[in-house]
């Protein structure tokens, strides 16, 4: 926004308040358009019979207490679907997929 000519600004209701360096400051904002809307969403694809192979072979060497890191997409779901046996395996991602919401 420092190199921006013209600063404008969305304000939705709907929009979650975060923490971190999200906070911009009305002094610096030139239009302000208040428009409520529904937040896009990422929606869950449901696994395939090949996503879902993967994610039984997969599962079988992950063994209690490994570390691993999951990205979005049906093979990920499918690997955590599989993981759903496992009671010590931790998962490190910035957001959560919702095949490890539901286990």
């Amino acid at each position: 926004m420092d190199n921006a000519e013209v600063v404008i600004a969305q304000v939705n209701a709907r929009m979650p308040r975060v923490h971190g360096d999200t906070f911009v400051h009305i002094r610096d904002i030139d239009f302000m358009v208040p428009y409520d809307e529904p937040l896009l969403e990422f929606e869950t694809v449901v696994s395939d019979e090949i996503a879902g192979r993967i994610g039984k072979f997969v599962a079988q060497i992950i063994q209690d207490g490994d570390t691993i890191q999951v990205g979005y997409g049906s093979i990920p779901n499918a690997i955590l679907e599989q993981l759903n046996i496992k009671s010590t395996s931790v998962f490190i991602q910035s957001s959560l997929p919702t095949a490890l919401l539901n286990s």
